[in-house]
């Protein structure tokens, strides 16, 4: 199979539409299993995604929390 040539932008889309893809897999998919399976082209191992701390690694959904980013604007009370 030949590689994929993507852009950029296509490059930063791809977690997030193998994260569609999981939940798919697991919540939609035939009895019989996955149309498509995405696969470590060196080994042949599953890729899978996962949410991540920059210094603690993999992280449950207990441990994250959504806060204010620089582009939040102020609710006028």
């Amino acid at each position: 199979m030949s590689a994929w040539i993507l852009t950029e932008k296509g490059r930063d889309l791809f977690p997030a539409l193998m994260a569609l893809m999981t939940w798919g897999d697991r919540w939609v998919a035939d009895l019989a299993g996955p149309a498509v399976q995405i696969m470590h082209a060196g080994c042949g191992a599953p890729v899978t995604v996962a949410i991540r701390c920059e210094q603690h690694g993999q992280l449950g959904m207990g441990e994250i929390q959504a806060l204010p980013g620089p582009g939040a604007k102020k609710r006028n009370a």
